[in-house]
């Protein structure tokens, strides 16, 4: 489950209840900030995803996720980029049939 995979990562594996919430809380809201540049992102299966979400994570734990916006602009614009080739492709693929 990936809010257990980002809870280990976090070294938060084993923690109460409310602490539990707060991460969940912030992964949620890790992807919304995310899926505004790629509304298809599959946060469990693509890694690269995953890593955005969980780098969000700790910047968020940090209190820092405005610097997170500044310090992984080049991934982000990546992650649009991978999403905008994605989408095109399936325009291209549904014109052919």
């Amino acid at each position: 489950m990936l809010s257990d995979r980002i809870k280990n990562q976090l070294g938060y594996e084993w923690c109460d209840e409310s602490t539990s919430k707060k991460i969940d809380a912030i992964i949620a809201q890790g992807q919304a900030y995310l899926k505004r540049y790629d509304p298809t992102a599959d946060f469990e299966n693509d890694e690269f995803a995953f890593f955005l979400l969980f780098t969000y994570c700790q910047y968020s734990l940090s209190n820092a996720v405005d610097d997170f916006g500044k310090n992984y602009a080049e991934e982000i614009l990546s992650f649009y980029h991978a999403y905008l080739v994605k989408q095109s492709k399936e325009v291209a693929d549904a014109d052919d049939v």
